[in-house]
């Protein structure tokens, strides 16, 4: 299966810890909290309505071989596995891509977790599939993760 990106995105609030919220971008998308390369997060500063500061974080993985290793830390979780093959319907658009979030306490911890909260990475997933549909992202996304589990 391909992909022509994967993006993920988070923001930084004042009351946060910049370096916890940048290890948590990390591990979500490279598998660990440290990394001997730069991983080429961008960060946009942005000024909240009352004068507080709040940072958007952001990681685009374009190189096939780091988005399969993205997406196979997601397939080799059965409890990640399981919810994306029942939600698919509603985290595929009709451009194909795949929409998911990530809980960033978690991602903190080690652990990779799907969320519905608020306090999260965002990833988006361009899944290569030609002519471009939902159905067949859909169709190619649930043959990835192994089959359709409902």
């Amino acid at each position: 299966m391909k992909f022509h990106y994967a993006q993920f995105r988070t923001f930084c609030h004042s009351t946060e810890e910049a370096d916890r919220v940048r290890q948590s971008l990390i591990f979500i998308s490279h598998g660990h909290a440290q990394t001997e390369k730069p991983v080429g997060i961008e960060e946009i500063r942005i000024e909240g309505h009352f004068g507080n500061t709040t940072i958007l974080m952001e990681n685009r993985l374009t190189h096939n071989r780091e988005i399969r290793d993205f997406m196979a830390r997601l397939a080799s979780d059965e409890t990640i596995q399981k919810r994306l093959s029942s939600e698919l319907d509603a985290r595929i658009d009709d451009e194909g891509i795949l929409y998911m979030r990530f809980d960033k306490q978690e991602a903190f911890c080690g652990r990779l977790a799907l969320s519905t909260g608020e306090d999260v990475v965002l990833a988006q997933a361009k899944i290569a599939v030609y002519p471009v549909s939902r159905d067949a992202a859909i169709s190619e996304f649930r043959a990835f993760l192994g089959g359709d589990i409902r």
